[in-house]
């Protein structure tokens, strides 16, 4: 209860009406609130606001209606209370009823988008050039060299040799590169390289699409086992590769040709897919998509060591640059060229004139093993 509230209801006014001095009414109000105040007492700052209570308002000062009021205050207590012990369901109960109270005259203005990531590579500036040397081996934003391609310094180069060594190397002034280089420029997870090589050991060849999606910068990894050598290497998404295989006896098939795109994309580490079910390759040529124009597509002979010191290969470029003399894959390699297409009647003439070299050499070989038989017989008798 409220000290004006004591002082009302309980009518201590009442025992100041006979008091003659300010200090005697004082303590008339001292005396009679001490009771109702468990020991406690009041001021004379207090006892001066309840003397300043107006009759009129004593007069009119309903308990009943003051009692309801203080319950009300009581109960507000109470729920601010609960909702201080619990915010999170506070302020999502006040804005609901923000929402129910003013959502239909403030209509929303904005709409709800989800919020995603930002790659500081992707906004970033490339402003910096970066060059290849193939002569000196160097490669940097302060190397002169005849490849060259833009970077920011949060892109990454990616550096694929001869040997089938790659390394991932940041964007500097000058990296050294010791090998011969198939590709050079922005590592991109997304890029997918192929890649043809050949056991040295069986020479049965492989090819594998792969992606370079997780790396150390700088250290050194292997694309293809180090027992086998390259034979083609690019980032185009397609073409052919139309494989030759060594020309053995009674050997149907000399070549194979291999849609690039129908590959599966694997890891970097993948052994790949075996080509011509094993048998030992000799060279391979490389077709372009139907579509594109290019003069016979790209040729890698048995060994890189054994093609031309002038077949020099370029940055990037998929394999040595092809023949000028229009040479097939087979003369490249030391083999006969494949038969050309022949019409139906050529097919039908040679190999009647087969059938006819077979039966007399049949005759013949029967005379022959005849003759050493009576030999044989002539030694014994």
């Amino acid at each position: 209860m409220t000290l004006e509230q004591i002082f009302i209801e309980n009518r201590i006014y009442k025992g100041i009406e006979e008091k003659k001095t300010f200090e005697h009414v004082q303590k008339a109000v001292r005396d009679g609130m001490e009771p109702f105040l468990d020991g406690g007492g009041v001021t004379d700052s207090e006892i001066d606001k309840l003397l300043a209570i107006k009759i009129r308002r004593i007069s009119r000062f309903d308990i009943e209606a003051h009692r309801n009021e203080m319950g009300e205050v009581r109960t507000r207590i109470d729920g601010i209370m609960e909702d201080l012990a619990d915010m999170d369901r506070y302020a999502v109960s006040w804005l609901q009823g923000i929402l129910k109270k003013y959502g239909r005259s403030y209509p929303r203005l904005t709409r709800i988008e989800t919020f995603s990531d930002i790659d500081v590579k992707e906004v970033s500036l490339r402003n910096l050039k970066v060059f290849y040397d193939a002569q000196a081996g160097y490669v940097g934003s302060a190397v002169k060299g005849d490849i060259s391609f833009e970077a920011s310094e949060y892109d990454r180069i990616a550096v694929f040799e001869n040997n089938g060594a790659f390394r991932i190397l940041p964007v500097a002034e000058k990296h050294f590169i010791d090998g011969n280089v198939e590709f050079c420029g922005l590592q991109d997870k997304e890029r997918v390289f192929t890649a043809v090589y050949r056991d040295r050991q069986t020479r049965v060849a492989f090819i594998k699409r792969f992606r370079v999606e997780s790396f150390i910068l700088e250290k050194e990894y292997r694309f293809i086992p180090e027992d086998s050598e390259l034979l083609y290497f690019s980032d185009s998404p397609g073409g052919t590769v139309e494989v030759w295989f060594e020309r053995r006896k009674r050997m149907r098939t000399y070549k194979e040709a291999v849609d690039i795109s129908g590959i599966l994309v694997k890891g970097v580490s993948a052994r790949g897919n075996r080509l011509g079910a094993g048998k030992p390759v000799s060279s391979i040529k490389i077709l372009p998509p139907s579509g594109d124009s290019g003069a016979g597509g790209c040729e890698s002979s048995a060994s890189p060591a054994e093609a031309p010191a002038a077949a020099e290969k370029a940055p990037g470029q998929c394999c040595p640059a092809q023949a000028e003399n229009g040479d097939s894959p087979g003369d490249a390699a030391g083999e006969p060229e494949a038969p050309p297409s022949l019409s139906i009647k050529e097919v039908m003439e040679k190999a009647e004139a087969l059938r006819l070299r077979s039966q007399e050499a049949l005759k013949l070989a029967g005379q022959e093993s005849q003759r050493d038989l009576f030999e044989e017989i002539g030694k014994e008798t």
